[in-house]
């Protein structure tokens, strides 16, 4: 049974062009129900919104490791293909 911790009348325009589930369909929902500690119904609103949390957490880490250390080694690019990786997998988890 899924609790309702966030109720909107704010519609998806991709969904309702398209018909089919955005990439970021549900993922509002699953972040306020992780913030609730609901981990569970987290994942059943947006499967990867813990992966992209994680993701977002080890991206700030590396930029502030980066500003402290005053240099740009990083790769930007392997992150660009991570997060574009993570949005098509979503998209196909949300339409299935």
């Amino acid at each position: 049974m899924m609790i309702t911790l966030f109720s909107s009348n704010i519609h998806c325009l991709f969904k309702e062009t398209f018909g089919i589930a955005c990439p970021a369909c549900g993922f509002t929902r699953a972040f306020i129900a992780l913030l609730h500690g609901h981990i569970l119904t987290s994942l059943r609103y947006n499967i990867l919104c813990i992966p992209f949390l994680l993701f977002w957490l080890y991206y700030i880490a590396v930029i502030i490791y980066c500003w402290f250390r005053k240099t740009d080694d990083y790769i930007i690019s392997l992150e660009n293909k991570i997060i574009i990786l993570l949005l098509i997998l979503n998209m196909i988890i949300n339409n299935i």
